[in-house]
């Protein structure tokens, strides 16, 4: 005699949560995207900078991401910006010197020349949310055959 296992249909709260998963990053993705599409647009005026100290982030662990602190200069300012973009190990080494794109009309909003991080990591909450879809339509479309 043979034992059939029972298949339970997925509930609608397995829908319910991919579905607000996939829509939270999709969108949170897309909206990364468009502020750093904002950001390279609004910073048009290249300095050079130089980076005068790395700041610790996070707790008590011996590996704390690092973030490093830039000073530039823009019509006759003098300015000292924190990154936003910490990392371990860190990548920027103290008085190493880096091109920043500045917003001419707020000069202390910067971006780093050639830095992708942010459109790495839109691309990647897009990607996830696109898995997240995928995996709704697969056992959607699964159940419907059964």
């Amino acid at each position: 005699m043979r034992m059939h296992r029972l298949q339970k249909s997925p509930s609608k709260r397995f829908f319910v949560v991919f579905g607000i998963l996939s829509a939270v990053f999709a969108i949170g993705g897309v909206n990364l995207f468009l502020y750093d599409c904002n950001l390279r647009k609004s910073c048009s005026a290249r300095v050079e900078a130089v980076v005068v100290e790395n700041v610790r982030h996070g707790g008590s662990r011996s590996r704390n991401s690092v973030a490093p602190v830039f000073e530039y200069e823009f019509n006759g300012t003098a300015f000292r910006i924190e990154s936003n973009v910490a990392t371990y190990p860190p990548r920027l080494k103290v008085g190493e010197r880096v091109n920043l794109l500045v917003n001419p009309e707020n000069p202390g909003t910067v971006v780093e020349e050639g830095s992708v991080l942010l459109r790495l990591v839109s691309a990647v909450m897009v990607a996830v949310g696109a898995l997240f879809l995928g995996t709704i339509v697969f056992v959607f479309a699964r159940e419907k055959r059964a």
